[in-house]
């Protein structure tokens, strides 16, 4: 009798580690991951993170223009003709729904896999390992599609990495 109650016990415990969200493992890692990055807005700068819109552009400055007119195709901004060899471009007003000063947000990032983490470790009384994953983005807007190249870019995997702790309620990529 004793004895099928210690192994029923053993048993439990052995199962109860097996799911438990201190386990080093691609799906707590994901949670954790998930859990800072997809709160997180992904951004794509026309002209770079510090230039915020309206944007006044030479009508000889090609890079340029062809990089807002994709934008202005997508109906995000407006663009008119200042007469003097400049086009103005302006938000719209789907372009201030995604407006982010600079930039616009085009989705949220979640982990598409995890590729690799170091052996989880005590530094100074926290565990903690470093997690290499790749991301996608999720939820782009429908005018994104009209740019191939950005649309393109954000449907690829993109690597990245992370430290993640090991704290009370599972891990967590918040430092203790």
């Amino acid at each position: 009798m004793n004895r099928i109650f210690i192994a029923t016990i053993l048993a439990g415990a052995v199962l109860v580690g097996c799911d438990s969200s201190e386990a080093a493992n691609n799906s707590e890692f994901t949670k954790a991951i998930d859990g800072k990055i997809s709160k997180r807005c992904h951004g794509v700068f026309p002209l770079g993170m510090y230039a915020t819109p309206p944007f006044v552009v030479s009508n000889s400055d090609t890079l340029r223009l062809d990089k807002l007119n994709a934008y202005a195709k997508a109906g995000v901004f407006s663009v008119e003709d200042n007469g003097n060899g400049q086009l103005k471009y302006s938000l719209t007003a789907e372009g201030k729904k995604y407006s982010k000063g600079s930039g616009f947000c085009v989705g949220y990032r979640n982990v598409n896999d995890i590729v690799d983490f170091t052996k989880p470790a005590d530094f100074f009384g926290v565990t903690m390992t470093k997690v290499k994953y790749t991301y996608v983005v999720k939820d782009i807007p429908k005018w994104v599609e009209s740019i191939p190249d950005v649309y393109d870019a954000l449907n690829k995997p993109e690597k990245a990495s992370m430290e993640l702790y090991l704290q009370k309620s599972g891990w967590t990529a918040n430092k203790p």
